[in-house]
């Protein structure tokens, strides 16, 4: 057999270009480093920072509902064991009384509520898919998500505020996802053998524990590759 089949066993199938120093980059800019390598452990890892806020603490703030604000079919089959009642909480910061306006700042509630529901989104997400969720169905409850957490947050939005900060989290957070949606579907699309099925991380080419390890699984979905922010 001629050396140069060897390359032959390489799918074509392009991995996806971007990694967290792109992603980190195309949120630029930040108000300080701590901002900026928060949003890069975000796009490093695909978590985001709590919101340790103490007043937050025995205010009465349920953490708001973004299953509800993926839309029905989607949350439907990505989350099949939850009911569907839509998004009852996403204005819950709207409903507290004098006395609780009076004791926490609108910015701090808002966010006392909103960065615990999507924290919530995204790990749910991630449990659909280690489970096996379509992966397009995936991008789209993320992107849902998003966009609900940009209106929720807008009366609050101001240039380099916390929820301008969160914003970036929340994206880097979510294309760090897609990253791995991305390689996911590369390798089901090789047919190989070993990690198909399992996450890649984008940055270092460490496999995680998002999806199982299985054997010629076939996509079932895929996404285009992240960075376009």
């Amino acid at each position: 057999m001629p050396l140069n089949t060897v390359s032959r066993l390489v799918a074509s199938n392009p991995a996806p270009t971007g990694n967290a120093d792109t992603i980190t980059n195309a949120l630029a800019p930040f108000p300080n480093s701590s901002v900026r390598n928060a949003v890069y452990q975000a796009a490093s890892t695909g978590i985001i920072p709590p919101y340790n806020e103490p007043s937050c603490a025995g205010a009465g703030i349920q953490n708001a509902d973004y299953v509800g604000s993926i839309g029905a079919n989607v949350a439907k089959n990505l989350f099949p064991s939850i009911p569907i009642i839509g998004s009852v909480l996403g204005g819950i910061v709207g409903s507290f009384g004098a006395h609780h306006a009076a004791a926490l700042k609108l910015e701090q509630a808002t966010l006392c509520s909103e960065v615990p529901g999507i924290r919530n989104l995204l790990l749910m997400v991630d449990q659909a898919v280690a489970q096996g969720a379509d992966l397009d169905q995936a991008t789209q409850a993320l992107e849902s998500g998003y966009q609900t957490f940009v209106s929720r947050t807008e009366k609050i939005f101001k240039s380099c505020n916390a929820a301008c900060d969160y914003r970036k989290y929340v994206r880097a957070a979510i294309e760090f996802r897609k990253q791995n949606y991305a390689l996911i579907a590369a390798n089901n699309q090789r047919g190989g053998q070993g990690v198909i099925g399992g996450v890649v991380n984008a940055v270092t080419g460490a496999v995680n524990s998002l999806l199982p390890t299985t054997r010629n699984t076939r996509p079932r979905g895929s996404s285009a590759a992240a960075g376009s922010l």
